[in-house]
Formats: structure tokens, C-alpha cells, sequence
């Protein structure tokens, strides 16, 4: 897909486009996505909210750099390698003390290393993105939805009985649901 046709609505097109209330969705959306990062390479609380800003100031000047033209070029890949670049300027800024030759291997090994989780992650971003969607739909659509997407071998049906509704409206749900997620947050996730 190339950037240049998706929906205009979709959350990229709006971010690039600079308006607000979009680039607070986006970060919301990985907000705690890239505080998960710092804090995974060590760094405290005040150190994750700085880099974050940093991480976040970096997207703004080089959002219409980011192009999705294959799906596995993803939002999150290029957003984890900015992270990464904004921990290596945070620690050399930081570094104020001279390093010893023997810790030096070390704090290079660890300058730029965030684990990869890629379950985490994925968790991460969609507990984000239903606290987004929760102001688009009722909490009993959100709730079908999460039970929907989170149960392996639970049918329409009994979802629909767990919650009064039919299994068709379920299924629209599901369907209303997926159909914006995929309007207005694929080219970001």
C-alpha cells in the first residue's frame, strides 16, 4: 500500500495533515508503547517522559518521511528505531562522567538495545487503541469487540447471549468496529 492512497481519514493522512486532535490520538495510541521501551532499557520514570517528548518531537518534523508500501514496513518498526536514536542522544547527553575502558564495551552494548516482544507490543497497542475507539462506540460494542477478539472458539451466538443481543448484531459489531480500525489506524499499526 503506499501512503499516498489510503482513506483520508485514516490517522496518518490526518497527522500529516497537522491536526491535533489526530496527533493526540497517535499519541495515545503509542504513548505507552514507547515508555515501555525506555523503561525496558533501563531508564527511570522522569528518563522515559523525556524521551518520549524527544521520540514524539522527532515524529512531528519526520512524520512525511514514513512510508508503508509493503506490509512489513510498519508504523511501530519505524517509530521503535526513532525511540532507539532518542535513547542513544538522551545517554550521550547524560554522560557527563569520563567512561572506564572496561565499561565501555558495555555501555555501547546497551546504548541502543530495546527487547524485542512483539506480543507486548501488540498487547500494548491494542489496550491503547480501545481506550480510542471507546469514544467512537458504546462500552458494550467495545466490550463485544475485546471478548471477540481475545476468545479463541467463542461464537457469535453465545456472545450474543453473554451480552442480550442477537448473534447478527455481533456480528456488526465486530464488523463496524474492525472496518474503522482498518480506515483510520492500519497505516499506523
Amino acid at each position: 500500500m503506499n501512503y499516498d492512497s489510503p482513506t483520508p481519514t485514516s490517522l496518518l493522512v490526518q497527522c500529516r495533515a497537522n491536526n491535533q486532535e489526530s496527533w493526540d490520538t497517535l499519541s495515545l495510541l503509542y504513548s505507552r508503547l514507547i515508555w515501555h521501551w525506555c523503561a525496558s532499557a533501563g531508564f527511570s520514570d522522569a528518563d522515559c517522559h523525556d524521551i518520549s517528548q524527544e521520540v514524539f518531537l522527532s515524529v512531528a518534523r519526520n512524520i512525511d518521511s514514513f512510508r508503508k508500501e509493503k506490509p512489513e514496513q510498519k508504523f511501530r518498526y519505524w517509530l521503535k528505531s526513532i525511540t532507539r536514536s532518542r535513547i542513544s542522544d538522551f545517554r550521550k547527553k547524560k554522560q557527563r562522567t569520563p567512561i572506564a575502558v572496561g565499561e565501555l564495551e558495555d555501555y555501547q552494548q546497551n546504548e541502543v538495545e530495546i527487547p524485542d516482544d512483539e506480543a507486548t507490543e501488540t498487547m500494548l497497542i491494542y489496550c491503547q487503541l480501545m481506550k480510542i475507539l471507546e469514544k467512537h462506540f458504546s462500552e458494550r460494542d467495545i466490550q463485544v469487540f475485546k471478548r471477540l477478539s481475545t476468545s479463541e472458539g467463542v461464537t457469535s451466538a453465545s456472545i450474543g447471549e453473554e451480552f442480550g443481543i442477537t448473534a447478527t448484531a455481533v456480528r456488526q459489531i465486530k464488523y463496524r468496529i474492525k472496518k474503522r480500525i482498518l480506515e483510520e489506524y492500519e497505516d499506523v499499526l
